[in-house]
């Protein structure tokens, strides 16, 4: 049996996060609040890499095992787009290495911090709805 709740319960933890963050993405709370910024950014990407480990290392494969084949094309393309998504993660966080690069160009990191967290609601959404929708109907009805 497949649990998509634990991975459910990342995506809250993560939505929470996005949320902090973007209530506070403007240039007057960041001139005064770098520190507390990169620490919800360092939150926000910590939370997220593990939560990427763990679905690389304890669900994908299991899903890419799994008798119907609509799931296995959404796991692989899942594991595709992760790959990009981790690549947009990484020169991200390599750019915004401290506070002091925030409060330097709180423009840049505005529209980079909302490109990145577009992209994470759009994985969460998708993930949440498409994949982990069906994996748990096929789970139940199989289940009965």
């Amino acid at each position: 049996m497949i649990e998509t709740k634990r991975f459910r319960d990342d995506h809250s933890t993560l939505l929470s996060i996005n949320s902090e963050i973007s209530e506070n993405l403007n240039k007057n709370y960041i001139s005064t609040n770098a520190r507390k910024m990169k620490s919800l950014i360092s939150d926000l990407l910590s939370y997220l890499h593990i939560h990427l480990l763990v679905e690389d290392k304890a669900l994908y494969p299991r899903l890419v095992q799994y008798p119907n084949k609509e799931i296995q094309d959404r796991v692989k393309k899942s594991i595709e787009e992760s790959s990009q998504i981790k690549d947009t993660v990484d020169k991200y966080k390599h750019r915004w290495i401290s506070s002091i690069e925030i409060q330097n160009d709180p423009d840049t990191f505005i529209k980079e911090t909302n490109k990145l967290l577009d992209v994470l609601l759009k994985r969460i959404e998708k993930e949440d709805n498409h994949l982990y929708d069906l994996v748990d109907e096929l789970e139940a009805r199989d289940n009965k």
